[in-house]
Parts: structure tokens; sequence; C-alpha cells
């Protein structure tokens, strides 16, 4: 006996159309914060280089995505990792108290305080997105990606981002500040952050 079997159905898909902001691009990496930590990055991987001594270090990408267009905007910061952070990181190798794995949620804020190995927490974290939990990508032997999308449903300024090892309070690993993304009801923003281990 042979039956025929009709299945039918749709796919709905967002297409979004790459595009570089080449403006914000240029305006973002003329800032000093940005051109020192990229100057202390290159200058570690280089000293990293001739002595062998690892060096770790975080960059954070962002991408706007609006009315079906992916906005790239490119490496927006090298820095900073904190002190807090490092001691969270301490802790989880010594005796497993602290989990490295818990650090998937990222935050965004409103004020643009420079960055200081001493925060702990973003000067004007935005409640309405709250953190979202990220994903974890192992890129290369020595590269971790950390990937969230937040979605807003007003107009912000958003110029820091925090990486935290909790949907809220919780140790913030990394912060970084970088010029103006200014968003609106229905955009979102996609943050990567990479760690990077260079030997």
């Amino acid at each position: 006996m042979i039956r025929t079997l009709n299945v039918s159905g749709a796919v709905k898909h967002t297409k979004f159309h790459v595009k570089r902001d080449r403006k914000y691009v240029l305006f973002n990496h003329l800032r000093l914060s940005f051109l020192k930590g990229l100057g202390k990055v290159q200058l570690s991987r280089l000293v990293s280089r001739f002595t062998g001594l690892p060096v770790l270090y975080g960059t954070l990408r962002g991408t706007v995505l609006r009315n079906g267009e992916r906005l790239d905007l490119g490496v927006l910061s090298y820095r900073v990792i904190t002190t807090a952070g490092l001691e969270f990181l301490t802790d989880a190798l010594m005796d497993g108290s602290e989990d490295f794995t818990d650090f998937s949620y990222h935050a965004c804020g409103t004020d643009n305080t420079a960055e200081a190995v001493g925060d702990t927490a973003l000067y004007a974290e935005t409640t309405n997105p709250t953190r979202v939990t990220g994903t974890k990508e192992q890129n290369t032997s020595t590269t971790i990606d950390f990937t969230a999308t937040q979605a807003f449903v007003s107009s912000l300024s958003i110029v820091e981002h925090g990486l935290f090892s909790s949907a809220s309070a919780g140790t913030l690993w990394d912060r970084s500040v970088f010029a103006t993304i200014t968003v609106g009801n229905g955009d979102q923003i996609q943050w990567v952050y990479t760690l990077t281990l260079s030997t």
C-alpha cells in the first residue's frame, strides 16, 4: 500500500542587509580612550611575542539591527577588565568557589564616565531593556565570543556595556565605554565580546 502525505507550511525569517557605519567607526576610533586601549593591547601583544608572557584582553563589537538593516559599528572598545573580575577568576581557579561560565549576562547603560579597573557596575544601567543572557562560542583555542542581543522599546543614548556574572548585581567582568549609539523603539543592539588569551 502506498500512501501520500502532503505537508505544507511556511518559515518566517528576517533578512538583514549588512552596512558598515563608517562615520561612527571613525568617530569612535578617534576617541582618546579607544586609542589608549588599542595601544595597550598592541604593546602587550608585542611584549608577549618576545617574552612568551600571556596577555588577557577583551574586545567589544556592536551591531545595530534596525528596519531590516544591520548597521555594523565595528570594534567599540578594548577596555577594561576589572579587578573584581580578575578576583572572581582567581577564586574559580583556586578552589572552584566561583564559576567563570557564569559570565553570560550583557547590560548596557547611558553614562560615559571613563572605564576604570575598580568599576563594579555600570554607572547608569538601563532597566528597559534589562540584562540579557547571551551565548558563548570558542572561536579558536584561545578566544571566546560572548554574544547577546538587546531589544529597545524607547529612545536611548547608549554609551556603556558590561559583562556580568548574574542577571542582577553579580560581578562585573568588563566595562566598555564608546561613542553614543542612538536607539529607538524596535531597534536592537547585538553585542559580541571577545575574550582573548594571547601568547
